[in-house]
């Protein structure tokens, strides 16, 4: 009896520990398998990270391109207006020039006697360029400015040349005579002003505003006597 006990004993030991080897196996391959998935996984998810990090340095190359291109088309478009800006000045510094001399001739002195007279072909010359009374008025001396230079900027030397011109009196005229020294020095510093700014308007708003101050000048230039009927109608 003892000795069947003791069989059925090793025999229940002995398969308890083939049960418990068997189960330590399929616990190792499981955890191996599953290992070998999470390591798949995060290659699966470093492979995505790369994705996603080559497609922001894509779009940022992109970004750094357009505004490379954007930096070139300002710098085109700012030779563009300075080119644009030299050639207006000359225009207006040779026509200046032009009127400031044939007002010089204009302007009797007292040895015009001695100066032989020239023939009438010679001496036909074309008028300088004159404001209407919408934007002077001769009589009163009102100043009717352009939208361009009433902005605040301008509000010093606006002032200054209105001034000069109320204290105008008959004989303050020509380009030898102070009233015009006055009136040329003050126009010249706003058109300086006007200059500075030419990058924020456009080149039709600074053409017309520095034809303006161009005939505002021409207006000291003429006879007092001249002053009282406007000289075009434009």
């Amino acid at each position: 009896m003892t000795r069947i006990a003791v069989r059925n004993c090793v025999a229940v030991a002995a398969v308890a520990l083939i049960a418990g080897h068997a189960l330590a196996e399929n616990t190792t391959s499981y955890t191996v398998q599953e290992v070998r998935n999470d390591a798949e996984m995060l290659k699966a998810h470093a492979m995505f990270i790369q994705a996603q990090a080559a497609m922001v340095k894509a779009i940022a190359d992109a970004r750094v391109q357009q505004a490379q291109v954007a930096k070139t088309m300002t710098e085109v478009q700012a030779m563009r207006m300075d080119n644009a800006l030299k050639h207006t000045k000359t225009f207006y510094e040779r026509r200046q020039a032009r009127d400031t001399y044939f007002a010089l001739r204009q302007t009797p002195s007292p040895g015009d006697s001695k100066h032989p007279v020239q023939p009438a072909a010679m001496t036909v010359q074309r008028p300088m360029y004159r404001l209407t009374v919408a934007e002077f008025d001769p009589v009163t001396k009102v100043i009717h400015w352009p939208d361009r230079l009433r902005s605040d900027r301008y509000a010093g030397v606006r002032n200054e040349i209105e001034a000069i011109f109320a204290a105008q009196q008959a004989g303050d005229c020509g380009a030898g005579s102070v009233f015009f020294a006055k009136v040329k020095t003050a126009t010249d510093r706003m058109a300086d002003l006007l200059r500075a700014e030419v990058r924020q308007m456009s080149p039709a708003e600074y053409v017309a505003a520095k034809r303006f101050l161009e005939g505002l000048r021409n207006e000291a230039l003429a006879p007092a006597a001249v002053n009282q009927v406007a000289m075009n109608g434009n």
